[in-house]
């Protein structure tokens, strides 16, 4: 075996013929001047090209170059070692011989992150001499593409300028009459270092981003806050939806003449209420910015959720902030099983319902749709039922105490909800619009609404 992969050196040689290494983007001419004072005479060079490295046979006399030149290329048992692009399977492949390809033997497959089909093969390929130069495209049309720089190559991004991913690894032939020799000339060059740095780097890559697909089945981040989910039992929550945290901390944190509430010109902390909890992240990254005074109530009609919260609580120290229960929001009873669940009126209400129209799913909606209960997710025609149910009881809620004066409700209405319908079922029932903010993608997503009366926005013309 050699492993002088970047330098002209000579594998086999003797008074007649030499087997030379021609390392890649070296020309013939550079391995001619390797022999300075002695006239050599390459043979079949046309089939090598010059990205390649590889082994070269040159003939020292006159005599050895006829006798080469005219040897069947049948004798040149060429073998090339390649990395290439997807998962090889040599039982599906098309009939190679007319591509002059011999055999294709499999050494080593690896994931990546990066490679066509998520793999990368290392393989072995016996092509006939005259069919070399053409390998690189034919392993193209096979569908794997190897790894490099250039014509009929596909680069990794991280391997951009590491050159290309195929070399012939060996040359073997029996020298034609008169140059026999005892026995078969053999020449062999091991493979270089970046090969097996290249899937060492892909494979640990790979299974990096299986470490991170597996822990996002088990939780998710919120606010900066690592929770526990459940994925097709509760719905997983989405990063969009921390503007209503960011609006309702910011609303009752200013304490401005419009948003002040019965319970927040006293000592006691905000109480909030969180409809439809889920995982309780609303409710808990609240809790967690409005310091120690605050408490708060989660409800849902899933006692997965209802476990799912109790558990993110304690592990985010707040399970005696925190009180989370069976509930359906959206039914006229509620408000009594709402009061016994905490001793004084609400201050802010949270709420991202579902609001999904069935009928007009959004694109590339299938991740979402396969990791959350549809519950969580459908809200019938226009999206709206959940929105019609909380303008249903809103009115009550007032009237029994539920919420304080001048309460605050931080609404998610998604960008295919009709916000002007919202905006007439929420008013109707006697609710004000305060004001709309923006997710981090610059989308209207948030909505407050507030009971009582509120003389910043008329409650005519939505915004």
């Amino acid at each position: 075996f050699f492993t002088e992969m970047q330098c002209v050196h000579e594998g086999f040689g003797n008074d007649d013929l030499a087997v030379v290494w021609k390392p890649p983007g070296v020309s013939i001419h550079v391995v001619k001047a390797h022999y300075k004072n002695q006239t050599v005479y390459p043979i079949r060079d046309s089939d090598m090209q010059k990205s390649i490295g590889g082994w070269v046979l040159l003939a020292k006399t006159e005599q050895s170059r006829t006798a080469l030149t005219n040897m069947p290329s049948a004798n040149l048992r060429i073998r090339c070692r390649a990395l290439v692009h997807g998962k090889v399977s040599p039982d599906t492949l098309p009939e190679l011989g007319p591509m002059g390809i011999q055999s294709i033997t499999v050494l080593h497959t690896t994931p990546s992150n990066l490679a066509t089909d998520g793999y990368l093969s290392t393989i072995d390929v016996a092509v006939e001499s005259p069919h070399l130069k053409t390998l690189k495209s034919n392993l193209k049309k096979l569908g794997h593409t190897v790894v490099g720089c250039g014509r009929n190559l596909k680069p990794l991004p991280s391997q951009a300028n590491k050159g290309c991913f195929i070399f012939m690894s060996e040359l073997s032939f029996s020298p034609p009459p008169p140059l026999e020799c005892a026995k078969p000339i053999v020449v062999t060059m091991e493979e270089p270092k970046k090969f097996q740095a290249v899937i060492d780097r892909e494979h640990h890559f790979a299974d990096e981003k299986n470490a991170r697909d597996e822990k996002s089945e088990t939780e998710a981040v919120f606010c900066g806050h690592k929770f526990s989910i459940l994925p097709t039992q509760v719905f997983t929550p989405h990063t969009s939806s921390e503007v209503l945290v960011e609006t309702a901390v910011n609303l009752l944190t200013q304490h401005s003449p419009e948003t002040q509430t019965s319970s927040t010109d006293n000592n006691e902390g905000p109480r909030l209420l969180d409809l439809g909890m889920g995982t309780g992240c609303l409710l808990l990254s609240c809790l967690f910015q409005l310091g120690p005074t605050c408490s708060g109530v989660g409800v849902d009609i899933s006692e997965a959720a209802v476990t799912l919260a109790n558990q993110n609580a304690k592990a985010m120290e707040l399970g005696d902030k925190a009180t989370f229960g069976l509930v359906d929001y959206t039914k006229p009873e509620c408000g009594h099983l709402l009061l016994q669940r905490n001793d004084r009126p609400f201050d802010i209400v949270l709420c991202n319902p579902p609001y999904i129209n069935p009928k007009f799913v959004p694109e590339n909606f299938e991740q979402q749709e396969g990791h959350n209960p549809a519950t969580a997710l459908y809200a019938g025609e226009l999206g709206l039922n959940v929105y019609q149910e909380l303008a249903t009881v809103a009115p009550h809620w007032q009237q029994a105490g539920v919420v304080s004066n001048n309460c605050l409700l931080v609404l998610e209405v998604g960008s295919l909800v009709p916000f002007p319908a919202v905006h007439k079922l929420l008013t109707k029932s006697g609710l004000t619009h305060v004001k709309t903010a923006k997710d981090k993608h610059g989308c209207k997503r948030c909505q407050v609404f507030q009971w009582g009366s509120c003389p910043a926005k008329s409650p005519e013309t939505p915004p």
